[in-house]
Parts: C-alpha cells; sequence; structure tokens
C-alpha cells in the first residue's frame, strides 16, 4: 500500500468518526475543549491527550500553570515527514498555551509546542537533530452546538536543524477540528477531537526542496 493510499484511508476514517461523534452528541451544558483556545485554569482539574495519526502518535499531559496558561509535556513518535515515511523521530518537548480572549461562544489563545528533534532515517543514512520553536501559533475554538467545538487555527511551528547539516524550515499551517464531549461522569470527562493540517514549508539551508506539510490525527483526552 502507498503512502497515498494510506493517506486516503486515513482521512476516510476521519471524517467517519467525526461524523460518529457529531450524530452522538447531544446534551444541555457547554463542552469542555483541550485543543482549542481553552485552558484548564486553577480548579484542581487535570487532563491527557492521546492521539495517533500521519504523521506519528503523540501523549500530552496538560498542567495549569495559571488560570490562562496551561504547560504540558508532551512526547511525540514519528514514523513520517510531510509526504514521505522515510525516517522515525523522537519529540520530547512541551505544549504551551495562553488564553487571552473569550466573548460568547469564541475563546481564542496563543500556543506553541517546542521540542528537541532526533530523526533517523530508515535508509541507514545519518540521523538529524534539531529544535523545533513550535511556533508562533494562534488557535480558536468555536462552540457551535451543545457537545461540540470546531477547531480554527494557523500556526508557523519553526524548525531549526542543526545535524548533520544546518537547515531552518518555516511550515505556515492552516488548522481545522472538531472537538465532541464524548462522555462526562462525576469524577471525569471523555473527550474525542480530529485534526487537519495543511500548508506549505519553507526551508532555508540544507534542504530538500521546499514542501507540502499534511497532518491528520484522531485523538482522545480525559479530564479529572
Amino acid at each position: 500500500m502507498n503512502l497515498a493510499s494510506v493517506l486516503n484511508s486515513l482521512l476516510c476514517r476521519w471524517i467517519g468518526v467525526l461524523g460518529l461523534l457529531l450524530i452522538t452528541a447531544g446534551s444541555a451544558h457547554a463542552v469542555p475543549s483541550l485543543m482549542g483556545g481553552h485552558t484548564l485554569g486553577l480548579s484542581g482539574q487535570r487532563a491527557a491527550r492521546a492521539e495517533v495519526g500521519w504523521p506519528g502518535l503523540k501523549l500530552t499531559y496538560v498542567i495549569p500553570a495559571t488560570e490562562t496558561l496551561d504547560v504540558s509535556p508532551q512526547f511525540s513518535f514519528r514514523y513520517g515527514q510531510n509526504l514521505r515515511a522515510d525516517l522515525v523521530g523522537f519529540e520530547p518537548g512541551v505544549e504551551l498555551r495562553w488564553s487571552f480572549w473569550q466573548r460568547g461562544a469564541w475563546t481564542v489563545a496563543v500556543v506553541a509546542d517546542p521540542a528537541l528533534l532526533l530523526w533517523i532515517p530508515r535508509d541507514g543514512t545519518t540521523g538529524a537533530m534539531g529544535l523545533r520553536l513550535g511556533g508562533p501559533g494562534i488557535v480558536t475554538s468555536w462552540q457551535i452546538a451543545r457537545q461540540i467545538q470546531v477547531i480554527l487555527g494557523a500556526r508557523m511551528p519553526v524548525r531549526l536543524l542543526v545535524a548533520p547539516e544546518a537547515s531552518l524550515t518555516v511550515p505556515v499551517l492552516a488548522d481545522v477540528g472538531v472537538e465532541v464531549e464524548v462522555v462526562r461522569q462525576e469524577d471525569f470527562t471523555i473527550l474525542g477531537y480530529g485534526m487537519m493540517s495543511l500548508g506549505p514549508e519553507l526551508c532555508m539551508g540544507e534542504c530538500r526542496s521546499s514542501d507540502l506539510t499534511a497532518r491528520l490525527s484522531l485523538g482522545a483526552s480525559v479530564l479529572w
């Protein structure tokens, strides 16, 4: 199965799961959000996220630092880059989310996800090491129904590789997704979400070429 078939299959499943979540949604209270412009606040609540898709897996433990700022340790395992399945990578880092504006159904936050990058090519050639600055980025959540948030965003997760050759890469990404409350109990809440990112990637230095970045992911969050 080639990469285009894999991405097409992931996209179909992403749309199908989102449709199922939309059909099953229906409650009188506002849905919380971990992917949009909201933060946890200082109520003592904690949360964790897990997601899978292209180009990798990601685990995040959400920690509120202030009422409007979350500082969340994060680890990603990558099995591809852009539209190529030619490397594996390990990316320990942190996600920063600062919610600075809310009005009605809209909430807006500044986001970044700086990380250490350790990439290993599948063909046995020299690997790459660098840093992702992870920003700047802005994300908006819009509550369109009782359990549903639409997520919209724009990011430039700048990436600097320092070995084996230096390069500076600037992806310019548009993000769109949906986050839905699936289960609410007295002690915990489970959210499901799907996200898609797409945009060009600009590179300076030792680069293969300018490229297209595409990301698809399905995930679940638990709040307790």
